[in-house]
């Protein structure tokens, strides 16, 4: 347990002092991109992009966060239900798996349809889209 708390420590810090300066980096860099390009959509066209990245990075860090509590209340104690805790998958994809295999409690039935109110359909799509780390 050493080790692994010292490089969890390790990033945690790493993320705090360069994760605000790189945010706001990145936006200066394509603000300044988009005016020599003279194109404001090439601006929203990257931030979409980055945005999403981050979404998707942050999805899959609860997914091995939470996974425990996520299993305890989201999942119903069947045979063949997907569980939380993968460090490739994202708590959205896990949910629409188990959503489509009829294995929420009414909790996860919950956070899905939380999750299908921001974004329509979003736990199907979660569920039917390729969950690629690397």
């Amino acid at each position: 347990m050493g080790r692994s708390t010292v490089i969890l420590l390790g990033a945690f810090i790493l993320m705090l002092t360069f994760g605000v300066f790189a945010f706001l980096y990145t936006h200066i860099k394509f603000i300044a991109r988009s005016i020599r390009k003279g194109s404001w959509s090439h601006f929203t066209g990257k931030m979409k992009a980055y945005y999403h990245e981050i979404a998707f990075g942050i999805d899959q860090l609860g997914n091995v966060v939470c996974r425990d509590i996520f299993n305890d209340w989201f999942l119903k104690n069947h045979l063949g239900r997907k569980e939380y805790g993968s460090p490739d998958l994202t708590v959205s994809h896990v949910t629409g798996v188990n959503e489509h295999g009829n294995h929420l409690t009414f909790m996860g039935r919950l956070l899905a349809g939380i999750l299908n109110a921001i974004d329509p359909n979003h736990t199907e799509k979660a569920r039917n889209n390729e969950q690629f780390n690397g």
